[in-house]
């Protein structure tokens, strides 16, 4: 097991109670430690002190001396310093390239700067913050067990709304049924089956 933390002081404690330990990998109830090593990785060399590593700055901008930690070469919000902590391109405004700033997306959506698509639902987040406006954070805005992108891509029914065509059969028994959920005229027969939202579990 390799695990890797942050020190927040310069005492180690190393509990093998397995009760004060959090992390499931690290759950065993029986553990034994035949070896340990402990190694502290020190900082990348930051020679004129911006707060930039040298090699990082290098990389990016050809030089230390181009850029500092407030600069914001591409203009997308995010100042280098939150570039390098965000592992984001700091000469690319969109490093994910999904229609939204890396300055937007960590400040103001919370969206993932690296990935096109946060919540994984199939619409990328500038779909779901420009043009749909369903929240990028939650796969699925309107809680009707499909999916933003299903809704959008698939179902053409409105990731806004549990009942698209307001016909009394929400979008999943819609779909279910192979009915039309934007559709009014397109509805389940007689028998169907019936998708039942919010029910007591």
């Amino acid at each position: 097991v390799m695990y890797g933390f942050v020190a927040a002081d310069t005492t180690l404690a190393i509990r093998l109670d397995k009760a004060t330990v959090t992390p499931p990998s690290l759950s065993d109830p029986n553990p034994i430690i035949s070896a340990l090593t402990i190694e502290e990785i020190p900082p990348a060399p930051d020679l004129d002190g911006d707060s930039l590593p040298d090699a990082w700055e290098t990389d990016n901008f050809g030089g230390t001396a181009a850029q500092n930690a407030a600069g914001d070469p591409d203009l997308d919000g995010l100042p280098n310093s939150l570039e390098l902590t965000s592992n984001t391109d700091p000469n690319d405004a969109d490093t994910d390239d999904d229609g939204i700033t890396d300055g937007a997306e960590v400040n103001t959506h919370s969206t993932n700067p690296r990935l096109a698509d946060t919540d994984g639902d199939g619409l990328n987040d500038g779909a779901e913050v420009n043009t749909h406006s369903t929240n990028p954070m939650d796969s699925d805005s309107d809680d009707d067990t499909l999916l933003d992108g299903a809704e959008v891509n698939t179902h053409g029914s409105s990731p806004l709304s549990i009942d698209t065509d307001s016909d009394g059969f929400n979008d999943p028994t819609e779909a279910i049924n192979g009915t039309n959920p934007a559709l009014r005229i397109s509805t389940p027969g007689g028998s169907h089956i019936a998708r039942v939202l919010g029910a007591d579990p």
